[in-house]
């Protein structure tokens, strides 16, 4: 028997607030590896439900130790974002992204990746329901992508030490109908670091249109989980924003012998304003959410409860499970 064959693998993810917002998603993943004696690999996956999905990708290594790389993707989602305005969800639109690209890159030892390359994008936002209140625009684009992602983090869900960071990168050089150019530029910083059984994590990150406007399936969102969690996913788009968290996590029991489980209980602060507002055009200063909660490391992903409050607005009770 080989060692390193074909890979398949399923997941989940379940979120509701009991109230008005809920989603799910089921998901599958068909990794072909050692295609050729340059270790070559092909990804497929595969999503329904909530936001829905259709990806394939082409790895191929330049050498035998993987230090460059060429990589050929394509890609067809469709996810739903909500209207919003003071808290009231108004209309609810369908972005369509259709996506086919290229890169050159090099993995930076087994830590990170840096690459450059070229996507092409076929964008259409679409009214579902509520009254009209953006353009239904389709758009043509392309343009120049640039990612950088360093990660030392020991576990993917439940860090104890560690940092990570990610740069995405991209300009569109060319934009149907005559439309002006625009560009998007995004950073995320993140830590952990532990005392025993306690666990502080942090994190900064960024955003911004760095020049022309932003269609709506670019913008940048604000709302749901570690992402000012008082406020519905999505809920506050824009074209530049800044956010930062901050938790304190404790380890309530180690992992069990029959199912695996470990069980956290944490307090979380976040932070966050967004600039050039496409929804929820009142929210323009600071914004705080405070949060307690409750999570595990489950067979099916990490899962949490939580609550989430901000000054001047009713709480939130949030469930979670999957990967996100």
């Amino acid at each position: 028997k080989p060692w390193g064959p074909d890979y398949l693998r399923f997941g989940l993810n379940l979120s509701s607030d009991f109230s008005r917002e809920s989603s799910y998603n089921l998901r599958a993943q068909y990794r072909k590896s050692w295609i050729n004696a340059g270790g070559a690999e092909w990804l497929a996956t595969f999503q329904l439900g909530s936001d829905q999905s259709l990806a394939t990708e082409f790895y191929q290594p330049f050498d035998e130790r993987q230090r460059g790389y060429v990589r050929a993707f394509g890609s067809v989602g469709l996810a739903k974002a909500g209207i919003f305005q003071d808290g009231d969800r108004l209309a609810e639109y369908r972005l369509r992204d259709s996506r086919l690209g290229i890169d050159l890159g090099a993995n930076l030892g087994v830590y990170g990746q840096a690459s450059v390359g070229w996507l092409g994008r076929h964008l259409r936002a679409t009214l579902d329901t509520g009254p009209e209140l953006l353009p239904q625009d389709a758009l043509q684009v392309g343009g120049a992508t640039a990612t950088l992602a360093i990660d030392t983090q020991d576990f993917a869900f439940f860090p104890t030490r560690g940092y990570r960071a990610d740069l995405n990168f991209f300009d569109a050089q060319s934009v149907s109908g005559g439309l002006p150019r625009y560009g998007r530029a995004e950073l995320r910083l993140g830590g952990a670091w532990s005392l025993g059984d306690l666990t502080l994590l942090g994190s900064l990150e960024g955003g911004k249109a760095t020049h022309g406007a932003l269609p709506l399936g670019d913008t940048f969102s604000l709302g749901g989980q570690r992402r000012l969690s008082a406020f519905a996913p999505g809920q506050i788009l824009g074209e530049e924003y800044g956010l930062g968290t901050a938790q304190a996590q404790w380890r309530i029991s180690r992992p069990s012998p029959l199912l695996g489980l470990s069980l956290f209980a944490g307090l979380s602060f976040e932070t966050g304003r967004m600039r050039r507002l496409v929804t929820e055009t009142n929210l323009t200063g600071r914004l705080n959410s405070y949060g307690i909660y409750l999570a595990a490391n489950t067979p099916l992903g990490p899962m949490y409860l939580g609550y989430a409050d901000a000054s001047g607005r009713s709480g939130r009770l949030y469930l979670f499970i999957g990967t996100p």
